[in-house]
């Protein structure tokens, strides 16, 4: 929003609807204004008793054991499921297909990436280029942390700017179209701002940061 000229005019996002408390003396180039208010899209439309069943499932007995429940207890373990196994997450909910070809590989991963330490707060993962780093430990990494936490805040930081702005689109995508995400996650929704380098999602308690922003480093 523009500031009061009794308080140095200039941009403001403003934190009290949802921004970043941010200042600005101009409007930051290449942003829309249209663009840092969370668009939702129409309501999709909710999944079926069979679509919940009929998932792809990396593990074929889920499919066996989700047929005989009612479709408010499918729900409830899928919401469960995908808060507590990022592999799953990746692989049936965000349509990451090439981890299947290796699932010993990419399981390990996903659980190394979602298991803490007691004192530790800081993790590296090295891995050749083609093990999907990027994939599980990046884009699906950040949705299971909001899943889980939606109060959460991630810098995504990156050597080069745009790569980590297309990481923060991805997931920006993920949370505004992906058709399971919103059926199964309805209070995860898009909120203000909703940018390319940054956005925040509706949140139960308000703040003052974004749910998450892009940073480059230019070390590249």
């Amino acid at each position: 929003m523009k500031g009061h000229t009794d308080y140095g005019g200039g941009y403001i996002c403003w934190a009290k609807r949802g921004g970043c408390g941010a200042k600005f003396d101009e409007l930051p180039e290449g942003s829309d204004p249209t663009e840092q208010n969370g668009n939702e899209g129409p309501e999709p439309e909710p999944l079926t008793d069979q679509e919940l069943t009929n998932i792809d499932f990396v593990d074929m007995q889920v499919r066996n054991s989700l047929a005989s429940l009612s479709t408010e207890l499918k729900v409830k373990y899928l919401r469960r499921r995908y808060r507590t196994d990022l592999y799953a997450l990746c692989c049936e909910v965000l349509g990451m297909e090439d981890l299947r070809l290796n699932p010993k590989i990419f399981r390990n991963m996903a659980t190394w990436g979602t298991t803490w330490e007691p004192k530790k707060i800081v993790k590296m993962c090295l891995a050749p280029r083609g093990l999907f780093k990027t994939s599980i430990l990046n884009e699906g990494l950040c949705v299971y942390e909001i899943l889980n936490n939606p109060q959460a805040t991630i810098l995504n930081g990156r050597s080069i700017q745009d790569n980590a702005e297309n990481t923060v689109k991805a997931i920006r995508g993920y949370i505004q179209d992906n058709r399971v995400l919103r059926f199964l996650y309805p209070e995860i929704r898009p909120g203000k701002p909703w940018g390319k380098d940054k956005f925040s999602i509706k949140r139960p308690r308000a703040t003052q940061t974004c749910t998450m922003e892009a940073w480059g480093s230019g070390a590249a």
